[in-house]
């Protein structure tokens, strides 16, 4: 692959990524350079073997990237140089068979926040779906889906999932997350400590759970976990 004429200056954060493009049954490359307060978007075509810039976007990005209907997904920030709870803007999406971009606005919800707030976003993928995580610090995680693609109405909520006492210490909180979703919707939980799955409970019946001490993340397949009959 060619490299691009694009001058990545020291402080550019540089984001690549890799998709197929089924329309035209071509793989492509995504690059992202945000050297200052805006970003430049190039794409490489495998079957062209050439590069194409895009027109800039006012907006940095972050590392991790999402694929649904066709594109790739990105949060985006009104400047580089972010703190670290600045919340994002926007989502950047970049079609990868018209090879073009746009910014797709978070629910109505994320507007009434206050920026001293302290809270946490991602985006994410969910039942094929765009979504977005909103981890607000010592109380809870509300997910939002987008129903239909590109449509900012269609944002709703799913699911809204409080924190629990760590320990029994009301200054350590932790969000125990979700590892599978039902067809139903019913989502699952895993407690590294006792071993166990368990399906999502009621509000009341979780914040009983005042025993579960900190964990990473677990993150992989839940056939990796369970044995087959």
């Amino acid at each position: 692959m060619p490299t691009t004429t694009i001058l990545i200056i020291n402080c550019s954060i540089t984001v690549y990524e890799f998709g197929y493009d089924e329309l035209t049954d071509d793989y492509k490359v995504v690059e992202i350079i945000s050297p200052r307060s805006t970003c430049t978007i190039s794409i490489y075509s495998v079957r062209r073997k050439c590069w194409k810039r895009l027109s800039d976007s006012p907006k940095s990005v972050d590392e991790y990237c999402y694929l649904v209907n066709g594109a790739l997904h990105w949060e985006a920030f009104r400047k580089h140089n972010r703190e670290r709870y600045d919340l994002p803007s926007s989502i950047l999406s970049i079609k990868l068979s018209t090879e073009a971009y746009q910014e797709l606005n978070f629910p109505q919800h994320q507007d009434q926040l206050s920026h001293d707030e302290q809270m946490d976003t991602r985006i994410g993928v969910l039942k094929d779906c765009l979504c977005v995580c909103f981890n607000y610090f010592f109380d809870r995680v509300q997910v939002w889906m987008m129903k239909e693609y590109g449509m900012k109405e269609s944002w709703y909520e799913f699911a809204s999932i409080p924190h629990i006492l760590v320990s029994g210490d009301e200054c350590l909180q932790r969000c125990v997350p979700p590892i599978w979703l039902f067809e139903n919707d019913e989502m699952m939980t895993y407690n590294p400590r006792e071993g166990k799955f368990k399906r999502y409970f009621d509000d009341e019946e979780w914040r009983k759970c005042n025993n579960i001490a900190p964990h990473k993340c677990f993150c992989g397949n839940l056939h990796n976990l369970i044995e087959r009959p």
